[in-house]
């Protein structure tokens, strides 16, 4: 009867830890939402690119991640770029 105890606590152990290693399931709902700055002109071609990447990126992941992209220093300058992403204010930049 011992040997049968101890092994249940041992089998309820080992369940445990691989319950608690395993990840948690992400939901479909679970939008990722990004911000990227740039600082050149809308219509400079790098703006250009930049934006159908976006596109591209929310329309292969099904609209999971979305990106907002600001062009032209909108949200910051081209100084502000790194210092921006640092603090959490941009994303990509």
């Amino acid at each position: 009867m011992r040997s049968y105890a101890r092994a249940f606590f041992l089998a309820v152990c080992v369940i445990s830890l691989v319950a608690c290693l395993l990840p948690a399931p992400s939901s479909a709902a679970d939008v990722i939402r990004l911000k990227y700055a740039n600082f050149s002109p809308p219509t400079h071609g790098l703006s250009v690119l930049s934006d159908q990447w976006c596109k591209e990126l929310e329309k292969r992941t099904n609209g999971r991640v979305k990106v907002a992209y600001f062009p032209a220093g909108t949200l910051v300058s081209a100084n502000q770029t790194y210092d921006g992403v640092v603090k959490g204010i941009v994303d990509i930049g």
